[in-house]
């Protein structure tokens, strides 16, 4: 076969290896985004991000995504076929705009009550303390 012809081939080979490894790596950080509740707004690849120097399979992308509390974040996800995905700079954007639904509904007065409460206990109970001292 001419030279020129395997070069050829050689080279798409490649061109495919790494269209095939790139949308892999999409779809990587996507899902590990997702299993943490998030969801992927952009992605773009970094050949000299932050931690390139020394890596010899990993990919890295800056990508920005929406944490499940409504924050916009950005930061740098690192990741290949075996090593995952880690995430590095992170940080956040945009904060939220909506109220966290995880955050537990509280009420004020009840607990300003119980603090009122519990200090008349504990002002009895030093009271009570210091009545049974006195008797010794």
């Amino acid at each position: 076969m001419h030279p020129a012809v395997v070069c050829c081939i050689v080279l798409l080979v490649m061109a495919a290896t790494w269209w095939f490894a790139r949308s892999m790596d999409a779809d990587r950080i996507e899902a590990y985004l997702r299993g943490r509740g998030c969801k992927l707004q952009s992605q773009k690849w970094q050949p000299f991000g932050r931690g390139w120097f020394g890596s010899t399979h990993e990919r890295i992308y800056e990508i920005q995504y929406e944490d499940r509390d409504g924050a916009v974040r950005e930061a740098l996800a690192k990741t290949s076929l075996l090593a995952g995905v880690y995430l590095s700079d992170d940080r956040i954007v945009r904060p939220s705009t909506t109220a966290n639904p995880l955050a537990p509904k509280v009420d004020v007065t009840a607990v300003l009550a119980e603090n009122e409460r519990l200090l008349a206990e504990t002002h009895r109970l030093r009271a009570e303390i210091e009545q049974l001292r006195g008797r010794r």
